[in-house]
């Protein structure tokens, strides 16, 4: 493979990094920053957390990695050198390339805090599904010293599910059936179940940091007054201080139980410790939730385009509240308009606002949404005041309101800020109730939803290297129900990564009718099985009529007394 040529306005540092993170890498500086001999650029690669890359800061510093094969990369692995913190690096941007020419920023990480304790390993995850082979890590800033130094670096896979430890701190655990462990064991089927103080806490503790910027809550099986209503969310390294990350206020509710939610957030620094402090739930004496899980997302939306009547400095243009970099910021005058022109109508029903980097009194105070049908003739759809500042900077907030009509054009206006002549934001985002379209609700309505590693949502995911694992029972089920009526012709199935005794053998699929009948669809019986692993194989049925929910019975697996399956999808072929 030859050189990566690099084309760029900053210096950068490029790595490369292949199967088993040693055999047919490259790692260099294109910048010059190997460091002396004793602290060279090679010794990120060399296992060793004793040893270390040191080299004097400047802006724009890369580590590029080359790869013999192209690989699909998730996380960023940094590992705290021996000493002096301040030269920790701060920000940075990680980049994925095919030629070594072009580049895709793959995550941003801005305003950390350090790498923590020395030799401690923080893991920086970022959504990417493409396979390249260059990846290069720009460096931005430190923490302050004149030289940036690291012990390791690596780039992995890191798997879809990170596991978390639940507890509360503040004495909310439930009790032994309806505790707190359920809420991370991936079963939307139980749940945790206790007394509501307003400001108890959930918290999630992870075996090492990570950044992420969503949270997903679940709908318990029964009574909704116990859903909870506002909430803080809030990230910590183990010293003490909470960063708050995320506020949430008035959440209008699930739309029906085992129903899954989620609420994105800005955030780029890695955390050990992910909270949350509930303030509010529906009105009754006990909160409840099935699921709560953090994870990692792209910022999504289907904006065309975005632009805004007042004007302002161009390089804080109304652009920069659309491009998921906190870093950058829309600035405008005082009851300027920020519209977003959409490429399919949708009913938007949640605003997310994310402070700018500075001058907290351009806050927004007050706002406005409004949706058209045509761009001209615009009506009111929500609107919120006396809005109270950001607690810090790029901190996330969400208003939730009601709409039930779908508008091509939207529209947000600022009357005041908070005593500025100018309102700013870092990010702006409307978008479905909970910060993302609605995804279909997946569950096990025999019980068998699986443990959270290798739980039923993985066979959803589109990953086929997961897998939804669980002991076998006769006309054990799977059901998923759509947001809307669908009706699809063909079973896709794809095998999990090993045991082919644990493929499924003879199974029923069947639609529910409007009557509350399941209609049968598809027969399959006495299958021979998949011809190899991380196999996909089709089984088109008969149908024309749409239904909401669909369930697959399996009566027989190929022996074992686990069952298991990658992936399950329908589709209208």
């Amino acid at each position: 493979m030859g050189e990566c040529e690099m084309k760029h306005v900053i210096g950068f540092l490029t790595a490369v990094i292949c199967a088993g993170h040693l055999a047919g890498m490259e790692i260099s500086s294109p910048t010059g920053h190997n460091g002396k001999t004793s602290e060279s650029i090679d010794l990120l690669i060399d296992g060793k957390p004793e040893t270390k890359w040191n080299a004097p800061f400047q802006r724009g510093m890369c580590c590029m990695v080359k790869l013999e094969q192209p690989q699909c990369f998730n996380s960023l692995e940094l590992t705290a050198a021996n000493d002096v913190p301040a030269r920790d690096p701060g920000s940075w941007v990680v980049e994925g390339s095919s030629d070594g020419r072009t580049w895709k920023t793959l995550g941003r990480f801005l305003n950390q805090n350090g790498l923590g304790e020395r030799f401690q390993k923080n893991v920086f995850r970022f959504s990417n599904r493409e396979a390249y082979s260059c990846y290069r890590v720009r460096f931005l800033e430190t923490c302050g010293d004149t030289s940036l130094q690291i012990a390791e670096l690596k780039f992995a896979s890191a798997p879809l599910h990170v596991p978390m430890q639940a507890a509360s701190p503040t004495g909310h655990s439930g009790n032994a059936r309806e505790g707190i462990a359920n809420s991370v064991d991936g079963r939307t089927e139980s749940k945790w179940c206790t007394t509501f103080r307003p400001g108890m806490v959930w918290q999630g503790e992870l075996a090492e940091p990570a950044a992420f910027n969503m949270l997903t809550l679940t709908a318990a099986n029964d009574v909704p007054a116990r859903d909870p209503k506002s909430w803080i969310v809030e990230g910590g390294k183990g010293d003490g201080r909470w960063i708050p990350l995320c506020e949430v206020k008035d959440f209008p509710g699930f739309t029906e139980r085992h129903s899954s939610f989620s609420f994105p957030f800005s955030n780029s620094g890695a955390y050990k410790y992910y909270r949350v402090r509930f303030l509010e739930n529906g009105g009754d004496g006990s909160l409840q939730l099935a699921e709560i899980k953090f994870d990692l997302i792209d910022p999504a939306g289907n904006v065309q385009t975005v632009s805004s009547a007042g004007k302002g400095n161009p390089l804080e243009s109304p652009e920069m509240a659309a491009d998921g970099d906190f870093g950058t910021k829309w600035n405008a005058p005082a009851n300027s308009d920020y519209s977003v022109t959409l490429d399919a109508p949708a009913a938007f029903d949640t605003l997310t606002l994310v402070s700018a980097n500075d001058v907290p009194a351009r806050d927004p105070k007050s706002w406005i949404v409004e949706g058209s049908v045509d761009g001209r003739n615009y009506v009111t759809v929500a609107e919120g005041r006396e809005v109270p500042q950001f607690e810090r900077r790029f901190m996330s907030r969400s208003f939730f309101f009601r709409n039930d009509k779908a508008y091509s054009h939207y529209r947000v206006r600022f009357p005041e800020s908070h005593g500025d002549a100018s309102v700013q934001l870092a990010e702006l985002q409307l978008s479905a109730t909970g910060g993302a379209n609605r995804c279909p609700v997946i569950f096990s309505p025999t019980g068998h939803s699986g443990k959270a590693a290798e739980s039923i949502q993985n066979s959803i995911d589109g990953r086929k290297e997961t897998k939804w694992n669980c002991i076998f029972k006769k006309d054990m089920a799977w059901q998923i129900k759509y947001p809307e009526a669908q009706a699809f012709n063909t079973l896709v199935l794809t095998s999990a990564n090993d045991v082919p005794a644990r493929d499924p053998k003879s199974w029923v699929l069947e639609g529910l009718g409007n009557d509350g009948k399941w209609i049968l669809l598809l027969t399959v019986t006495d299958d021979a099985g998949f011809p190899e692993r991380l196999a996909a194989r089709e089984f088109p049925f008969r149908n024309d009529r749409k239904f909401q929910s669909y369930r697959i019975r399996f009566q027989a697996n190929q022996g074992d007394t686990s069952f298991q399956i990658a992936e399950i999808k329908l589709e209208k072929r």
